[in-house]
């Protein structure tokens, strides 16, 4: 660690040099890390508790295509499809506006991949917060919205 001066006060990003190695300021960095991650997975837990609502919601409505159109004719037929196509935009909108807060939020703000971690505990933390994102809830949320826009092409078509 280089000396400090006091003659000559360092300022902005020349003064974290002097901090980076300091015991206090270690811990501390760890501590807001630490927060900011459980900040980030109690945001996505909710966000994916959201998410589920609204796979339970696609799942019905896809089945209940097949029994409109089974059970149902003419211009009832027609009103139920239509129904359903604005059912599946509603979802679709819900679930979309839903996806984007979260990521211009909470996965924004306080997933920073750029920050250093030393702590192999925060970086676990971390690596498992990222995987279950990009493995589970990133694709999964696309594959719902691609479901949606078919049901709702699918109901266009009818």
């Amino acid at each position: 660690m280089s000396k400090l001066d006091l003659r000559k006060l360092p300022l902005g990003e020349e003064i974290l040099q002097h901090l980076r190695e300091d015991d206090w300021f270690m811990e501390a960095q760890s501590r807001r890390v630490s927060a900011e991650l459980t900040q980030l997975r109690e945001h996505m837990d909710h966000f994916d508790g959201k998410r589920t609502v609204f796979i339970r919601e696609v799942v019905s409505l896809v089945a209940e295509l097949p029994q409109v159109l089974a059970r149902s004719s003419g211009g009832e037929r027609a009103s139920r499809v239509k129904g359903l196509s604005r059912e599946a935009l509603q979802l679709r909108e819900g679930l979309e506006s839903a996806f984007n807060t979260f990521m211009r939020g909470a996965y924004r703000s306080l997933c920073n991949e750029e920050v250093q971690i030393e702590d192999p505990h925060l970086l676990a933390f971390r690596s498992a917060i990222v995987d279950r994102f990009r493995s589970v809830i990133e694709p999964d949320t696309k594959a719902c919205l691609s479901v949606i826009d078919t049901l709702i092409d699918r109901c266009k078509s009818i």
